[in-house]
Formats: C-alpha cells, structure tokens, sequence
C-alpha cells in the first residue's frame, strides 16, 4: 500500500502526520478531546515541566534522608 506522501499528495500526508502526533499527545497526557493544538501542546509542556520539579524535590527529600514523604 502507497502512503499519501508516495502518492504526491504532501499536503494530506502532512496533515495525517500532525493528526498523529496530537492524538499520541493527547493520550500521553490524559487531557480531553477539547484542547487541541497549540493549546494542547503548550499544556502537555506544562504538565512535564510540573512533573520534573516533584521528581526533582522528591529526589532532593530522598537525599536529604526524609523517612517521611507526603504521599
């Protein structure tokens, strides 16, 4: 089978190429259909970024000798 881009036709194999990286997106992130996107992209940065700072102060605790973690 010949994919769109085999085809000449760039412009829908681009926008298949984009469709799929937002839905992975989406589904790595576990935000609703709604955002879409940049939205959806500059959301997902925020949520990474939120989550390397708790696995930073974690590992911080963790080396510092906590027993006691707030779970």
């Amino acid at each position: 089978m010949r994919t769109n881009f085999d085809l000449g036709d760039y412009e829908t194999a681009y926008f298949a190429a984009m469709k799929a990286v937002e839905v992975a997106v989406r589904g790595a992130s576990g935000l609703d259909n709604s955002v879409v996107g940049v939205k959806l992209m500059r959301r997902r940065s925020g949520l990474m970024r939120t989550a390397r700072l708790a696995a930073r102060w974690l590992t911080l605790k963790l080396r510092a000798g906590s027993r006691r973690l707030p779970l």
